[in-house]
């Protein structure tokens, strides 16, 4: 009695091993694509140059300033839901202001 023959799968590991050094070669390329023709992949031609220092971002624990505005009152926020509602429906605001009331 004979084994039945495994099939080769060298092939499909060299295939991936290939696309991975592939796709590492294109991506350490990525830099250069800027400077190709548009037809070719490149920045269009009215496309604003870049900037030579990077922009500054905020540090991680920097907290934002204080707002200066108040929150609302609740005589307010409830004017502000029926006015809120009142341009849902279609409604003139003054309907939904005697409402509210």
């Amino acid at each position: 009695m004979s084994r039945p023959e495994q099939p080769c799968r060298r092939e499909p590991l060299w295939a991936l091993l290939l696309s991975l050094i592939a796709a590492a070669t294109i991506a350490g390329c990525s830099s250069v694509f800027s400077e190709l023709p548009k037809d070719l992949g490149g920045l269009p031609e009215g496309a604003p140059a870049r900037s030579e220092t990077a922009p500054v971002y905020p540090h991680v624990h920097e907290m934002p300033p204080k707002r200066s505005t108040a929150v609302l009152t609740v005589e307010e926020r409830k004017k502000l839901e029926a006015e809120l509602a009142a341009a849902r429906d279609g409604k003139p605001p003054q309907e939904a202001g005697a409402k509210a009331r």
